[in-house]
């Protein structure tokens, strides 16, 4: 199950060349003075971009020379476009870039960032992307971040956008994150150079046959520190990835991808349906690995039971969610574990039990009363005129152990740490 896309990330956090490949920008702040704001504002009026669609595309880079030359200071041009985002303002980008040459640099690196990040690209403008990144390398450069999704519809397009994709991800030079989800039929596997980058986050969403090659990918990839992926049964190579810190997928991936010697300090195992004894029978052999896990959400059915028989190996566990299948069965022996200090009690969809099965302040004061590092505890509400708001987003109640009365705060802000790491 994919998670619940977190609220959207404004480009306005990019600051600089140097800090772009950054997973982490400091926020754009405005000068005291507002001057750029209002800039800003007056390009809109004079350029009639609040009714304008704009062009369609870029500017031939054979006609850039021809763009009048900069005539404001270089930090200036770069506030303005730091000030929008593609996701929102692509139309607005697009007519700066014919304004001046400066505004052209500044808009073509705000917009080829983050490739396919809105998730609503289509199959079609993918490959207009692909074609214009293969033809200029300048423009492939640019790119950091490319996520992909075939629709379903199509599925007519695969062999013509696989093709493109095998052609110009060795182009891709600066890619730091690279995101494909596949139609669920077509091999996909080839497109996946094997050259080294000096890529941070993979996502992958293919088919079993994919894998082979994906593994091979996998281990040339000597940086990736996040894997998000739902694996099977191919043996992934004891050197492959030796600085993931971050991983997530179903059970198949955390048999797959942990190992004894591991660094993998965050793990987010979507729960499945498997009986309960099932999975403690095909994970013993990677419980080891789990002792130097900081961060863990997991679930299934019978979770208290899972956890029972995991609690030897979760003594670093620090942030922990139990996710229920069926209800009544949290927070079972989270207690135990000694560095535990957030405990976050969620469900599946479906579940239409309360996840806790006693009176919720008894049994926070209990947890607080049994583990004295454990500082707050989240508790996705039960009933669903509390669960929903306008917006459709679930509410926990936090309960705190400085304070004697809950409160309620919403699932973005519950499950901050882990949309941080794992947010596409």
């Amino acid at each position: 199950m994919p998670l619940r896309k977190p609220p959207r990330r404004s480009y306005s956090t990019r600051s600089s060349p140097s800090s772009i490949a950054s997973s982490q920008r400091p926020p754009f702040l405005w000068p005291e003075d507002q001057s750029s704001k209002g800039l800003l504002i007056r390009l809109r009026l004079r350029l009639s971009l609040k009714d304008a669609t704009g062009p369609k595309g870029f500017l031939p880079l054979s006609l850039v020379q021809h763009l009048p030359s900069p005539i404001l200071a270089p930090e200036t041009y770069r506030a303005i476009v730091n000030a929008l985002d593609p996701r929102d303002d692509l139309h607005t980008l697009l007519t700066l870039a014919s304004v001046s040459k400066a505004f052209y640099s500044e808009a073509i690196r705000a917009i080829y960032f983050d490739v396919g990040g809105d998730m609503s690209m289509s199959t079609k403008r993918h490959i207009s992307f692909l074609k214009s990144a293969s033809e200029v390398p300048k423009l492939a450069r640019l790119v950091k971040r490319y996520q992909f999704t075939m629709c379903e519809s199509d599925k007519g397009m695969a062999s013509t956008v696989l093709n493109l994709l095998q052609r110009v991800l060795p182009k891709l030079i600066n890619l730091i994150h690279f995101s494909f989800t596949g139609d669920g039929v077509t091999p996909a596997g080839r497109i996946l150079p094997f050259s080294n980058y000096h890529m941070k986050s993979f996502y992958w969403r293919g088919i079993p046959a994919d894998e082979k090659e994906v593994s091979a990918f996998l281990l040339c990839q000597g940086s990736i520190t996040k894997v998000d992926t739902t694996w099977h049964d191919t043996p992934l190579h004891e050197n492959a990835l030796p600085s993931l810190e971050q991983l997530r997928g179903p059970v198949t991936t955390v048999i797959a991808f942990l190992r004894p010697r591991s660094k993998v300090r965050e793990l987010h195992w979507i729960p499945g349906t498997e009986d309960h004894r099932i999975i403690l029978a095909l994970i013993r052999p990677t419980l080891p690995a789990f002792s130097s896990i900081r961060i863990l959400s997991f679930g299934g059915q019978a979770v208290d039971v899972l956890l029972s028989g995991m609690m030897k190996y979760l003594q670093s566990v620090e942030i922990l969610e139990l996710i229920s299948v069926k209800g009544l069965d949290l927070p079972g022996d989270a207690w135990r574990i000694p560095n535990l200090s957030v405990l976050v009690l969620s469900k599946m969809s479906g579940c239409i039990y309360s996840v806790v099965g006693t009176n919720h302040l008894q049994m926070a004061k209990t947890m607080f009363e049994k583990n004295r590092i454990l500082d707050r505890i989240d508790i996705v509400v039960r009933n669903h005129g509390q669960i929903i708001r306008g917006d459709g987003d679930l509410m926990y109640e936090r309960w705190s152990r400085y304070s004697s009365q809950s409160t309620i705060v919403p699932e973005a802000e519950a499950l901050a740490w882990k949309y941080s790491s794992f947010s596409r």
